[in-house]
């Protein structure tokens, strides 16, 4: 029985999914190290932890930092997620 933190309303910006709980838990340790601040969130629907670097209201704000991210060799895959 992993923790299996909700998202709540609003638009993340994700730098990876996991299915397994412990992989999401290293992939956080890993970027905290490098001073990229996240948190992770579980997605029912998809049976996955998503770790993300921010969550805000606004999307331009997320589709910005996102952008920023997409620049970097190791986060091209991030993405927006949006939460209803």
């Amino acid at each position: 029985n992993k923790p299996k933190p909700d998202f709540a309303p609003g638009f993340y910006v994700v730098l990876g999914a996991f299915e397994i709980y412990e992989n999401a838990i290293s992939f956080s340790f890993l970027l905290k190290k490098k001073g990229i601040n996240v948190k992770y969130g579980y997605v029912i629907e998809r049976g996955l932890y998503y770790v993300y670097t921010m969550k805000t209201q606004d999307f331009d704000e997320a589709q910005h930092v996102q952008g920023q991210f997409t620049q970097l060799k190791d986060f091209r895959d991030a993405w927006v997620f949006d939460v209803k």
